[in-house]
C-alpha cells in the first residue's frame, strides 16, 4: 500500500455498489484511497477476496458479523478459514459481539468470536472487532489474547460516557487499534470527540465503513473510501494537528498492522 490515505473498513461488495462498483474503485484510487474489504458474511468473504485478486490498491478480510453467527457451522467454518489462508487477505472479521440485535444468542457469538480470535493468532493476521453495546465483554475477551500478541482494530471505535474512558485506556495498554470514521464528524457525537485527542498516534487508523456512516456534512446518502478524507480532515480539526499529518500517520499504522 503506497497511497496517501488508507480505508482500513469498507464494504464495497454491498449491494448498494452493484451498479457502479468498479468506477467507484477507479474514483477511490485516483483520490489516493488504498482500501481493505471488510467482510461479514462468507458471501462477502469470498467477493472480498474476488475484489483484491482484481485491483491491487485493494486488500481483504474474511470472517463472518456477530449477527451473523447462527449461520455457522462446522462446514461453513472451513471454507472461511480457507479462504483467510488467501494472499489478498491481511485481516480476521468483522467479528466480535453485538448486544443492540437480538436476534443472536449471545453465546453463539461469543463461541464464532473466540473461533475468530483463534483463527487470527494462528494465521498472525490483524483481528477486525465489532462491538455494539458489547464493550465489557469484548474487552474481556480480547485481553489474554491481546497480552499474548493478537494483533487486533477494534472497527468504528465508540462507546458510552460511561465506558468510553476506560475502553480507551484499555486500548492504549493493550496496544488495541482504533478505527475512527464518519462518527468523527458527527457534531452531536460529543463524547467521542472529546475522546479523539487522546488517542495516541501510534494507535489511530482511518476508515468509512462505507457505504454506511456518511461524514457531515452529509452531501450523499451513500458513502465510500473517499469518505476517508473527510475523516482525516475532522481529526486534524479535533487533534490540532494537520489533515496531511493525519493521513500519513494513519497510512503508516495501516501499512504496519495490515
Amino acid at each position: 500500500m503506497t497511497a496517501r490515505y488508507v480505508d482500513t473498513h469498507c464494504h464495497l461488495a454491498s449491494p448498494r455498489f452493484a451498479a457502479d462498483r468498479e468506477a467507484v474503485i477507479r474514483e477511490c484510487v485516483a483520490a489516493g484511497v488504498d482500501m481493505i474489504e471488510a467482510a461479514g458474511t462468507l458471501e462477502s468473504a469470498r467477493a472480498g477476496v474476488a475484489l483484491a485478486r482484481r485491483h491491487p490498491q485493494i486488500r481483504a478480510s474474511a470472517g463472518v458479523h456477530p449477527t451473523g453467527a447462527a449461520t455457522l457451522d462446522e462446514a461453513s467454518w472451513l471454507e472461511l478459514a480457507a479462504l483467510a489462508r488467501s494472499g489478498e487477505v491481511v485481516g480476521i472479521g468483522e467479528t466480535g459481539l453485538d448486544y443492540y440485535w437480538r436476534d443472536t444468542p449471545r453465546e453463539v457469538q461469543k463461541k464464532w468470536f473466540l473461533r475468530h480470535i483463534e483463527l487470527a493468532m494462528e494465521l498472525e493476521k490483524t483481528l477486525v472487532v465489532h462491538a455494539r453495546d458489547s464493550v465489557r465483554d469484548v474487552l474481556e475477551m480480547l485481553a489474554p489474547r491481546l497480552r499474548d500478541g493478537l494483533k487486533a482494530v477494534w472497527h468504528c471505535f465508540t462507546a458510552s460516557k460511561r465506558d468510553i474512558a476506560g475502553a480507551l485506556d484499555f486500548a492504549i495498554g493493550h496496544n488495541l487499534h482504533l478505527g475512527i470514521g464518519g462518527l468523527a464528524t458527527f457534531a452531536d457525537r460529543k463524547t467521542l470527540r472529546e475522546h479523539l485527542s487522546l488517542i495516541p498516534d501510534r494507535l489511530l487508523l482511518l476508515e468509512t465503513d462505507s457505504p454506511y456512516l456518511v461524514p457531515r456534512p452529509k452531501n450523499s446518502d451513500r458513502n465510500d473510501p473517499r469518505g476517508v478524507i473527510r475523516v482525516a480532515e475532522a481529526l486534524a480539526e479535533l487533534r490540532g494537528a494537520a489533515p496531511e499529518e493525519i493521513a500519513g500517520i494513519t497510512a503508516e499504522n495501516a501499512r504496519r498492522l495490515f
